[in-house]
Order: structure tokens, then sequence, then C-alpha cells
């Protein structure tokens, strides 16, 4: 079953019920004013919850293929060279920084894949889609990132520490974008399912001896923010060159 209404109207309404699973269930489970480094480091309910909803959403409208979620793609995935090269260097800049597998560690490992899949799933995925439809590949790209950026401006509702989330906002537009031009290069988002978690995982590795952001590169991270201009500025050769 496709969707019945518009598919950009539709994903729009898919991405205010997933907002709600996630920030709504994190307030629930953790309160207000919880660093992103705990919330990372312990089982978390929301995020096993919100991707489980959006294969729902998927399994309902019958959109697997359209939502990227297949093994095969026949697009090219030497697009994915650069970001991996930019991911072996984020996770020396964590080892560099000091890396402890204690079991705090090891829950960032598991929660931030299920924010790898959510994520990819809603922004690469359903948001994509519904973008695509009625804009076109290169808009798609763009606006996704957009609202990627700003929903991690609720983080501040969550942690209220909102310098963090503008900067965590600001740098994730760079990042959907560049996440958004390889998925407009690939029909799977499974490779960008793993980019994310990777990505993220280094980050919060590096974060557990210096104060970084968790779901971001942090301004005061000079390589997570080289790397993640570096992509972008990738990502634009990609869409226009």
């Amino acid at each position: 079953m496709a969707f019945e209404v518009d598919p950009w109207t539709a994903a729009l309404a898919v991405l205010v019920v997933w907002i709600f699973v996630v920030f709504g269930g994190l307030i629930l489970q953790f309160g207000r004013g919880t660093r992103l480094e705990r919330i990372v480091s312990e089982l978390n309910y929301p995020l096993i919850a919100a991707p489980v909803f959006l294969l729902a959403v998927a399994a309902y409208t019958g959109e697997w293929r359209a939502f990227g979620l297949q093994l095969v793609s026949d697009g090219d995935f030497s697009v994915l060279i650069a970001p991996a090269i930019a991911i072996v260097a984020l996770w020396m800049f964590a080892f560099r920084n000091g890396v402890t597998w204690n079991a705090a560690l090891k829950f960032a490992g598991v929660n931030t894949l299920l924010v790898g899949v959510s994520e990819e799933l809603m922004f690469r995925g359903v948001l994509f889609y519904g973008a695509l439809s009625n804009f076109g590949a290169t808009w798609a790209a763009a606006i996704s990132a957009a609202i990627f950026g700003a929903v991690h401006l609720l983080n501040g509702a969550l942690t209220r520490n909102w310098t963090q989330a503008s900067e965590q906002a600001l740098i994730n537009v760079f990042t959907g974008f560049w996440l958004g031009a390889l998925r407009a290069k690939l029909s799977t988002i499974i490779p960008l399912v793993v980019i994310h978690w990777l990505w993220d995982f280094a980050l919060f590795a590096a974060g557990m001896k210096k104060s970084m952001s968790v779901n971001s590169a942090s301004l005061s991270g000079v390589v997570p923010l080289a790397c993640d201009l570096v992509l972008f500025l990738y990502a634009i050769w990609l869409v226009f060159g």
C-alpha cells in the first residue's frame, strides 16, 4: 500500500510523530537537563521505539524500496570512499584522545547504531522520498538537510544547553546535506546507516575524554568539524559537478 496522500505531506506527518516518539520519550525517560553523554550511554527505550515505528510505516505503506530499505543498490558505491576516509580520521582522533571500552561505551555503540537506523530511515528514507516526489533530488537533499539540522535544536529542550544544541543544529545541516547527496546517488540507505553509526560512535568515543557533542561534530572539535566541512564541499561537487 503506497501513501494514499501526497508523499511530502505524509512524510511531514511521519516526522511529527517521530519527533514526539524520540524527544517526548527521552524527556519522559531521562527528564530535562540531562547530558547527552548519559542518554547515549544507558539503555534507551525511545531509540528502540523510533526505528520500530518507522519500520511499521514502511510495512504499512509497502514503500521499502522508496525508503531505501534494500541491500542491493544500482548506484555508484565509489561515492562512499570520501566518507569512509573521514570516518577513519575520526576514529584516529578518538583513539588519540583515549578510548576506554567500558559498559557506557558499549551502550553507546548500541544506541548510536539505533540513532543511525532511526535518523537515516526518517531523513534519508521517508523524508527524502517525500521531498523527492515533489521537488527533485537536489532539493530533497537540501530540504532534508535543513530539517535534519533544525530538529537537533530540540536537543536544547532536553539538555537545557541551547548553545550546544545550536552548534549541533548548524553542523547537522552540513552533515545532513552530504548524507542527502550520497542518498541521491544511491538507491539504498544501508551504507548511510553504517556511516552515520560509525560517525556518531567515534564522536562519542572521543567525547569520553573531551567534552564534545554526542550526535554531531562540535565547533570545539577541529578534526570532526574539518571532516564535516570537507564532506559538505564534496557533496556540492556530487550534486552540481
